[in-house]
């Protein structure tokens, strides 16, 4: 049996022109995909990439996490420059190292923090590319409010979109916060792992609550899991996939 290295890749992507981190049958235009296809190229023999987190359709990624067993002989500190020579600009690989052969993207991760930017300034082709732009600043103080009741563990249920299901609910909540610099605005969550859209539903319902609502109804949707009182999947474009915890 012949041993291969696992190598881990730390990327960065703007998701924009993506469909998504999984790969599909009806479009080239994913990242694991894409990674595939030019692992495949370079090391003339198929490759599977394995990602620490499934991000949807035009959500971005500052730290996202692939693993991948190959027979790879370059040395180890020169992968990002020859992938990054392949690789469409929007996609870069930032680091690589080899790690132990049970090392696994996803099943490996402690925990991930998400980022969710929000832009109040005028009009911007740069700035609302990668935050969504509201009419006003939240109420900082209900926010606040709000956020507290999300630390710690709880049944996330009524924070997780249809195709949650299945999935355990129970998840951890380490970090929840809101902070603004100048135009921008931006919530951080860092969990031990997130429903399908959590971090989406979690900042439409924030918004709602900071621009005219209660903080209590977070309370009562993670008692009750009720999605109804759940406010609308905030847009994907201001979602960022920040760093995966090991």
């Amino acid at each position: 049996m012949v041993f291969l290295p696992n190598f881990k890749l730390t990327i960065a992507y703007d998701g924009t022109n993506f469909a998504g981190f999984q790969k599909q049958k009806n479009t080239p235009q994913t990242i694991q995909g894409i990674l595939e296809e030019k692992l495949h190229k370079i090391l003339k023999e198929p490759v599977k990439v394995i990602g620490a987190g499934r991000t949807d359709a035009g959500v971005h990624a500052l730290g996202q996490v692939v693993n991948f067993s190959a027979p790879w002989k370059a040395p180890v500190d020169k992968i990002p420059e020859i992938l990054n020579n392949t690789l469409p600009t929007a996609i870069r690989v930032l680091e690589a190292e080899i790690v132990p052969d049970d090392f696994h993207a996803r099943y490996s991760a402690r925990k991930k923090e998400y980022r969710y930017y929000l832009y109040y300034g005028p009009p911007s082709p740069f700035y609302e590319r990668y935050a969504w732009a509201l009419p006003q600043k939240l109420d900082r103080e209900k926010v606040a409010k709000a956020l507290e009741y999300l630390i710690g563990t709880h049944d996330f249920s009524g924070f997780g979109a249809a195709g949650s299901s299945g999935k355990n609910p129970i998840k951890t909540m380490f970090e929840a916060s809101y902070r603004e610099d100048g135009f921008l605005g931006y919530f951080t969550f860092v969990a031990d792992s997130f429903l399908y859209k959590m971090a989406r539903i979690l900042t439409g319902t924030l918004v709602e609550i900071g621009l005219n609502g209660h903080p209590e109804r977070v309370r009562e949707i993670l008692t009750t899991g009720n999605k109804k009182l759940a406010g609308k999947t905030a847009p994907a474009h201001g979602l960022f996939l920040v760093k995966v915890f090991y």
